[in-house]
């Protein structure tokens, strides 16, 4: 009896599992460290995962998000404040948001003019992110959020004729 006790205190989730779990859950295994580094390299989590060796993209997502939610507490014990960091990354994107390009015009291989434009592909990526930041921004499988603006606009087009045969129709 005290046998099967203690055997349904180590199933069911006694004090001494539940902290094993939470230092595996911390542990960065190879799988892991592969997904990470797939993911900095661009691939999409499903590539990186597939990639790093887990057999369904589900696993490969659901690595991830465990490791999202450790990623801050990690962060404060390197020694690097969560809200310093972030104020920091908001900083440098607003900063990218005002970015210039030179352009140069020239005529006959001479440069005759010299211009400071801005970079708005720079600002484009640089206000994406920051919407991705702060929640603004639809994920993949995300909708964008609907917006109820009312009914459709009118458009009236007139043909040339009578003055009763305008037609209405809707856009």
């Amino acid at each position: 009896m005290i046998m099967m006790q203690q055997r349904n205190d180590w199933m069911c989730g006694s004090p001494e599992r539940r902290v094993t779990r939470k230092r595996r859950l911390r542990r960065l295994d190879v799988r892991r460290r592969n997904l990470i580094k797939g993911i900095s390299q661009g691939m999409s989590i499903a590539d990186a995962g597939a990639h790093a060796g887990y057999k369904h993209r589900q696993a490969a997502h659901r690595a991830f998000r465990s490791i999202q939610l450790w990623v801050p507490q990690a962060l404060e014990d390197a020694g690097y404040p969560v809200d310093k960091v972030l104020t920091e990354l908001v900083e440098k994107l607003h900063d990218q948001m005002e970015a210039k390009k030179i352009r140069f015009f020239k005529y006959r291989g001479l440069i005759t003019e010299v211009r400071e434009v801005e970079a708005h592909n720079v600002q484009l990526r640089a206000a994406r992110e920051l919407a991705k930041l702060l929640g603004l921004y639809p994920g993949k499988g995300d909708e964008a959020p609907a917006y109820d603006e009312g009914p459709l606009p009118t458009s009236v087009v007139t043909t040339p004729g009578p003055a009763n045969s305008a037609a209405t129709t809707d856009i």
